[in-house]
């Protein structure tokens, strides 16, 4: 499914041998992939690739913002461990469970 903007494809959903394909068109150098809940960007990717959580301005291959953000570890179900931003101290360690 081809999605146009002045009769010029933009973005497109596709699926080909059992792979879903979402993307923007080169015909769209500056188009971003956004990913939304409520209406409010969780996630994007920027034409060059890079990943932003908490961002729409990525400023490295994946960048994440947040206050104290934290990056949780799993194994199955159980939280193990974890990597967190704490004002400016990095904190890495397992969980209480653990």
């Amino acid at each position: 499914m081809d999605f146009h903007e002045d009769s010029v494809i933009k973005s497109y959903i596709g699926s080909s041998a059992g792979n879903l394909t979402l993307g923007t068109d080169f015909n769209n150098a500056a188009g971003t992939i956004r990913f939304q809940t409520v209406n409010n960007n969780r996630m994007i990717i920027d034409p060059s690739g890079q990943v932003g959580i908490g961002t729409a301005s990525p400023s490295s291959i994946l960048t994440i913002s947040s206050i104290d953000p934290k990056i949780q570890l799993k194994n199955n179900s159980t939280d193990v461990g974890f990597m967190q931003l704490v004002n400016d101290d990095i904190k890495m360690g397992t969980n209480a469970n653990n």
